[in-house]
């Protein structure tokens, strides 16, 4: 029996806010195969999780990394409804995936996977359950919504397709989340969110960097990255 368990492609770590080391961020993104997630909402926009957008401007302009953009509320409203998202000039070419976040049924995915693709982004939504076969988008499972809220089992991924997993997760578990979920798949990301809050509901880097450290080492150096480039160099 294979008993190899893998690591995950991408960890995406979400809920960056105004309180985030932009230095630190830059220093671990630069070793290790992580994304940062920024959230949007209309009716949140300024506050907590959900930083001004002319901080979301300032930081990916100014520290070009790897984003995925994350739409809730009238956002994806309006994306859902064919209409204009009212930030979307900061979308290309900074961000590469966009994640709209809705309870809506019967979408039309292929409309909204148009959207993201006509903008250059990978699009993703989440499942509850077992995951979907309609691969117009990249699926993540999540019951938690943000709060951190566990659940029983983790479902099974789809052959050969690249699938997420979030709700619960932080450096205290993620070792044991990875030994279920990468024992059946090497085509897979995990997402934080409420894991990687400090005690004040802060974005917490060092956290951030404590679940990198947990799954990859401190030795860890991403092929891609400008850390392996500055070692190329030196050698």
């Amino acid at each position: 029996m294979n008993s190899t368990v893998h690591n995950p492609l991408r960890i995406t770590f979400t809920g960056v806010d105004e309180s985030a080391d932009r230095e630190a961020m830059w220093d671990l993104w630069s070793q290790y195969p992580i994304e940062w997630a920024f959230l949007f909402s209309p009716s949140q926009q300024g506050q907590g999780r959900y930083p001004s957008i002319s901080f979301i401007a300032d930081t990916i302009q100014r520290y070009q990394m790897d984003y995925a953009a994350h739409l809730s509320g009238g956002h994806s409203a309006d994306v859902i409804a064919g209409r204009p998202f009212a930030h979307g000039a900061i979308l290309a070419p900074w961000f590469k995936r966009v994640q709209i976040n809705t309870s809506e049924k019967d979408l039309k995915i292929w409309q909204i996977a148009n959207w993201a693709n006509q903008r250059g982004l990978h699009l993703i939504l989440k499942c509850s359950g077992a995951f979907p076969s309609d691969l117009s988008a990249s699926w993540l499972f999540d019951q938690s919504a943000g709060r951190g809220n566990g659940q029983a089992a983790w479902p099974k991924p789809l052959p050969d397709v690249f699938c997420g997993y979030a709700g619960d997760l932080s450096p205290e578990n993620v070792a044991r989340t990875v030994s279920e979920i990468g024992a059946g798949t090497t085509n897979y990301w995990l997402e934080f969110e409420a894991g990687i809050r400090n005690g004040e509901d802060g974005f917490s880097v060092d956290r951030c960097r404590s679940v990198c450290e947990a799954l990859y080492g401190r030795e860890f150096v991403k092929p891609y990255g400008r850390k392996a480039a500055l070692l190329q160099e030196a050698a």
